[in-house]
């Protein structure tokens, strides 16, 4: 069994169902969050091991989720990210 943790923030449920379905066919604990804010809150419970960003999100900028994120868990203990851009 595996024991990471990720957290995905992205509002487009196709997306997110993708990224759902290749977490658990990993046996990776996650969580989905569909807007900026709530994703911050998440990252603040959950604690995960990596963080899967959209950029474009409808409530805020994904870089600003970055920010809050780091600032709130400190850059020392921060996850690492992984972005998500639609063209």
């Amino acid at each position: 069994m595996n024991n990471s943790k990720v957290l995905a923030i992205e509002d487009d449920r196709a997306i997110s169902s993708l990224i759902a379905t290749m977490l658990e066919m990993n046996g990776i604990t996650y969580r989905c969050s569909k807007s900026g804010r709530e994703g911050i809150m998440d990252a603040m419970s959950f604690r995960p091991d990596c963080v899967i960003l959209d950029l474009g999100l409808p409530d805020m900028d994904g870089t600003e989720v970055i920010k809050k994120i780091r600032t709130r868990v400190g850059n020392k203990n921060c996850s690492p990210f992984f972005l998500l851009v639609e063209k």
